[in-house]
């Protein structure tokens, strides 16, 4: 039984190698080698995903082979009826910050805003940070802007061409990579950044995948999960309360995280109302919210330190039917 896999090379929704990727399912197909494995890169939701006008879930299904035809994912929570679906959750960026050690807190900011690639969502929280709590906040945006309408619906032309001529943006830190404009950064590429989480307070994470029905927590959050700091993610609909299933705690005693049960620009907005609120506290005031935390900040830096691929499996595999 021949099970090598068929990749589907996918970038924010968008698939990049169609004509390659169907001739060789059809070879496959007419060569009747199956099963036939779809591995999809990392977590889109399946529900959007388009080959040329069709859904993929609607090309698998409508295939004559449709019962030999397994798609692989790493979508922790994608389910779809009539469509086999594996799990393949690739733990190395989520696991990369196990060996960290968080350090001394030292608050000298108030927020962290880690952007390497661009993406509209993070175009917007990175404008609102530079733009009103630049002082406050360390911010990294490597990549140039792109213009979108997910952006220029929620920015004027002026605010927009400010923070666009800012760009990029790095902190001062201790990298040996080469940097570049391009935006893309390696999960292992990021170790420079630890330094700043002993003296930033609040992790503003934008994780990679932020809509539709998604779950794939990566490096971006580990790094508040194994420092010891509290974040607030923009991510997809229910990113947190699907971290909350792997154990880990959130911080809905100290903020609103009813952001967490709206995606796109209804979860941006509702995120900005709270940075706004943190803004308005002083440093001294965060080193006390962040004693405070102090049972939540230990309790996930152990159990990140602790869990397993063995344990998110079995947590998330019933949902994968």
């Amino acid at each position: 039984m021949d099970e090598t896999f068929i990749r589907l090379k996918v970038v924010e929704d968008i698939v990049y190698n169609e004509r390659e990727f169907l001739q060789s399912f059809n070879e496959r197909c007419q060569a009747r080698k199956f099963p036939i494995t779809i591995k999809i890169d990392e977590a889109p939701d399946l529900h959007t995903l388009r080959l040329g006008d069709m859904k993929i879930i609607d090309f698998v299904k409508q295939s004559p082979f449709s019962k030999h035809i397994v798609i692989e994912t790493d979508n922790l929570v994608q389910q779809v009826p009539g469509v086999f679906i594996k799990k393949w959750f690739n733990e190395l960026p989520f696991f990369h910050f196990k060996p960290a050690k968080p350090g001394v807190k030292r608050l000298q900011k108030k927020f962290m805003l880690f952007v390497g690639n661009h993406r509209w969502p993070r175009f917007l929280l990175g404008e609102f940070l530079h733009s009103g709590h630049r002082e406050e906040s360390y911010i990294t945006y490597w990549h140039k802007y792109v213009p979108s309408d997910s952006i220029t619906d929620h920015l004027t032309v002026k605010r927009i061409d400010r923070f666009r001529k800012c760009l990029p943006l790095y902190v001062n830190s201790n990298e040996n990579i080469k940097r570049h404009s391009d935006g893309y950064i390696n999960f292992t590429d990021t170790n420079a950044l630890v330094e700043f989480y002993q003296k930033g307070f609040l992790d503003c994470v934008c994780e990679t995948w932020h809509s539709g029905d998604t779950f794939l927590p990566t490096e971006k959050i580990a790094r508040p999960l194994a420092l010891k700091n509290p974040f607030i993610v923009f991510g997809p609909r229910h990113f947190l309360m699907n971290l909350r299933r792997m154990g880990f705690k959130t911080f809905n005693n100290y903020w609103s995280e009813e952001y967490d049960n709206h995606e796109g620009i209804e979860r941006i907005n509702l995120i900005k109302k709270q940075l706004v609120s943190i803004s308005e506290k002083t440093l001294d005031e965060l080193k006390t919210l962040q004693n405070d935390m102090g049972g939540i900040l230990d309790h996930n830096q152990k159990l990140y330190q602790n869990i397993t691929l063995d344990s998110i499996n079995t947590e998330f595999s019933s949902r994968l039917t």
